[in-house]
């Protein structure tokens, strides 16, 4: 089914009604406002009945949708880097400062500075991304934990950079367990209105893991208990970690792993 917004919107640009009656247009851009629009509502919509806009306008939503749409950071850091305008809006402010993380560059820093009066959890998380780069590991555990807090009462930030954060957490972990329980322990609390609940309680489950897979992994599965996300790798563990610890749950843990392997297609070799 289409977009109902997007309809409209091409139905109104055909009838010349898509912009407000105004006595002047002076100091409006109506191609950054596409641009804006395009990048706030998503690039998978139909966008192709906005009129012709300049090649660097054209560049600019292509570097956005490399980003936003097809998760292709070097692409889309390539293309912006050649924009001769400064981000327009936090959207594209978070961007450019992600781009320059995820390259290791400490050109991230001040738009990182510019990002925090807008947005501090995407921030912190863009700060964690660049220390995790330079592998100054502490910095980036830092810079997580003061996300994961901030998200308890913060639900503004853009989901991408909360889920990008549940990932840094396990790679800046990295075995250290002092690190790893930081992390741990940041995450304990739900974030606001429960956003990435179930990321963040699998979080805990891997982080656990490598803390103290036996002693902890009670407490962490009982958090997700009885909804396990239906993987083989989690209701595995689970599976495992309850008849280590004589769980009274484990024939349901059985259970609900035949119950996924019946599934599944024959293996070629026994697991």
């Amino acid at each position: 089914m289409p977009n109902l917004v997007a309809e409209v919107r091409s139905l109104a640009r055909a009838a010349k009604a898509s912009r407000p009656r105004l006595d002047t247009d002076a100091g409006i851009s109506w191609p950054a406002v596409d641009t804006a629009w395009g990048n706030f509502v998503g690039w998978d919509l139909p966008f192709a009945t906005a009129p012709a806009v300049s090649a660097e306008e054209v560049a600019r939503r292509r570097a956005l949708q490399r980003y936003y749409l097809e998760n292709d950071a070097a692409a889309a850091r390539d293309i912006w880097r050649g924009q001769a305008e400064r981000s327009r809006d936090p959207q594209e402010l978070a961007m450019a400062a992600d781009l320059e993380a995820d390259a290791g560059s400490d050109m991230a820093l001040p738009l990182i500075d510019r990002l925090r009066s807008f947005q501090p959890v995407e921030a912190d998380i863009v700060l964690a991304s660049l220390r995790f780069r330079q592998s100054r590991l502490d910095e980036a555990a830092t810079a997580l934990v003061t996300a994961f807090v901030r998200l308890r009462m913060d639900p503004w930030p853009q989901i991408r950079f909360v889920q990008k954060a549940l990932t840094l957490a396990e790679a800046v972990a990295n075995g250290d367990r002092t690190t790893t329980r930081r992390l741990f322990d940041a995450l304990e609390k739900p974030f606001s209105l429960r956003v990435q609940n179930t990321p963040r309680l699998v979080t805990r489950v891997d982080l656990a893991a490598q803390i103290d897979p036996r002693g902890m992994c009670q407490s962490v599965f009982g958090e997700l208990e009885p909804y396990i996300p239906w993987t083989q790798a989690l209701l595995t563990m689970r599976r495992d970690c309850y008849q280590a610890t004589n769980d009274p749950r484990l024939p349901t843990a059985v259970r609900e792993l035949e119950t996924f392997f019946a599934g599944e297609p024959l293996p070629l070799a026994p697991r």
